[in-house]
């Protein structure tokens, strides 16, 4: 749908404007910042209860099926780096940043979800509760028509999950992805509250950049004064 670039181009006009601003991959590989595996390891280890809920949960949305458990697990370990390096970044930062994850929380919960197809709400409800702090406070959902995805999808040079799968599997996946996230959304504003832009894919894109720029100014903006306040 044009995460990455939207991401980019985002993060590209926050930064002319002043603000600390990056992508999570951005920090991820970041040469300055050591020991990073070690920072999960202690992040777990501080967490463990959030930790092993998020495991749960992660186990009880499988099958029973190798691939698939395979690949929720990995879905399950980029949750966690980014949970971790956000809350690294917050540290270490001089001033409050804006960190933007290209890969969305929700979009990772989702691929974990996507396989049962259910969302076992009880436990999902848990594990952001014990760490809602470091959930974000704005998901921008960009949402186009299955056809464009998956034709796309066909299209790009990439190595990503959909690459094995045909173009009627690829939109047969797009159509249960369109069901499932509005179900996870709303059980995020159930347990924190979220602000959610909804973006349309198929849109102009300097539309959508010009847009959404705005409204996170102006949102970064209340923050700065309430901050200074």
């Amino acid at each position: 749908a044009g995460k990455t670039t939207l991401a980019s181009e985002v993060i590209a006009e926050l930064t002319k404007t002043g603000y600390y601003c990056h992508n999570h991959e951005q920090v991820f590989k970041n040469p300055a910042i050591s020991n990073k595996w070690l920072n999960a390891m202690w992040f777990y280890l501080k967490n463990i209860k959030f930790t092993a809920l998020l495991f749960l949960y992660t186990l009880l949305s499988s099958p029973l099926n190798r691939g698939h458990l395979q690949y929720n697990f990995g879905r399950l370990q980029q949750l966690m780096k980014m949970i971790v390096m956000f809350e690294k970044s917050l540290e270490k930062a001089g001033t409050a940043p804006v960190m933007i994850f290209d890969q969305g929380l929700v979009q990772c919960i989702w691929s974990i979800t996507s396989l049962s197809g259910s969302v076992h709400k009880k436990f999902l409800k848990r594990c952001v509760a014990l760490k809602k702090q470091i959930f974000p406070a704005i998901i921008v959902y960009v949402h186009t028509d299955p056809d464009t995805a998956a034709r796309r999808i066909a299209e790009r040079q990439s190595s990503c999950i959909f690459d094995h799968l045909s173009t009627a599997d690829t939109k047969q996946l797009f159509c249960e992805q369109k069901g499932i996230f509005p179900g996870i959304i709303s059980t995020l504003q159930e347990i924190y509250n979220p602000v959610v832009f909804n973006i349309e894919g198929n849109g102009f894109f300097k539309d959508n950049v010009d847009s959404l720029v705005g409204q996170l100014q102006n949102i970064l903006e209340d923050e700065r004064d309430r901050n200074r306040c």
